[in-house]
């Protein structure tokens, strides 16, 4: 099956997307961080686990790293996405509406990815992958709005708007929740894109012509306030503050439905 959404895939375009320093000159110029592959593997893992996944974790997160991206092995002892407990755990965060896992990704995307740049590029290959994957169902669901609410695959053409640091963690908790012990499917897809090292020749998402408003929301950090290991949702407010210098509003991300409209009216999921 190609395209094929799973976590070695995810991990490949967040890589493309990602900016490349080579000079202290690219840092002054206010380029982004340009992290090793083993360094963003392991802050997507610290993602899933609400917390630091250490950077020597086995002595060989490089070389896990790279198995992950091709798709070789799912790694789901090393990267703990068996243990039912931490999946439940970040289950549990990226539904509500204090998420940590949404300030972590939130903290990686500032640091780490160029949105007017490369935020439109990442957001539509990740969106061809769901349009084009067969194996995804018309009714699944997608944790990708910033309340913690979820959309329907056929429904994500609904968005006038899409968040990009929701939609990373929604995209990512689909992967762990779904196909944890199914990266190796995903080989013939990294293959079809990657013939030759570092010669990337993939057209997912290419289909979709139509514009897509890819934005940044302002996230802030959630109260580290918990009743027998449960969140409270409810002494948590986070906003969202587009980021088009033009509009000034704030907006409650408790508030369902504000995300509306039809811009990737001509965009169908099915």
């Amino acid at each position: 099956m190609i395209p094929y959404l799973c976590g070695g895939t995810f991990l490949a375009q967040i890589l493309r997307a990602m900016e490349r320093t080579t000079t202290s000159t690219d840092h002054m110029n206010g380029q982004k961080e340009s992290l090793p592959e083993r360094e963003v593997f392991r802050r997507l893992l610290s993602i899933y686990r609400l917390g630091e996944f250490p950077a020597d974790a086995g002595g060989s997160i490089k070389t896990y790293a790279s198995q992950f991206k091709v798709c070789q092995n799912s790694l789901v002892s090393f990267t703990g996405f068996a243990d039912n407990d931490s999946r439940m755990k970040f289950d549990r965060d990226v539904r509500s509406e204090r998420s940590k896992a949404l300030y972590m990704m939130s903290n990686f995307v500032s640091e780490c990815i160029d949105i007017p740049k490369n935020g439109e590029q990442l957001v539509r290959c990740l969106l061809g992958m769901i349009k084009d994957d067969g194996t995804i169902k018309s009714t699944d669901e997608f944790y990708i709005l910033p309340d913690g609410s979820p959309i329907s695959k056929k429904d994500i053409d609904s968005t006038d708007k899409i968040y990009i640091e929701p939609f990373l963690l929604g995209v990512w908790h689909y992967v762990i929740m779904n196909r944890a012990e199914k990266n190796e499917l995903g080989a013939e897809t990294y293959q079809s894109w990657y013939p030759k090292r570092n010669d990337y020749r993939g057209t997912v998402g290419s289909d979709i012509t139509m514009s897509i408003n890819v934005t940044s929301a302002k996230i802030e950090e959630p109260t580290e306030t918990e009743t027998d290991g449960i969140f409270d949702s409810q002494e948590f407010t986070a906003h969202i503050e587009p980021q088009e210098p033009t509009i000034n509003n704030y907006y409650d991300i408790k508030i369902k439905n504000n995300i509306h409209g039809n811009t990737i009216q001509n965009l169908t999921l099915s």
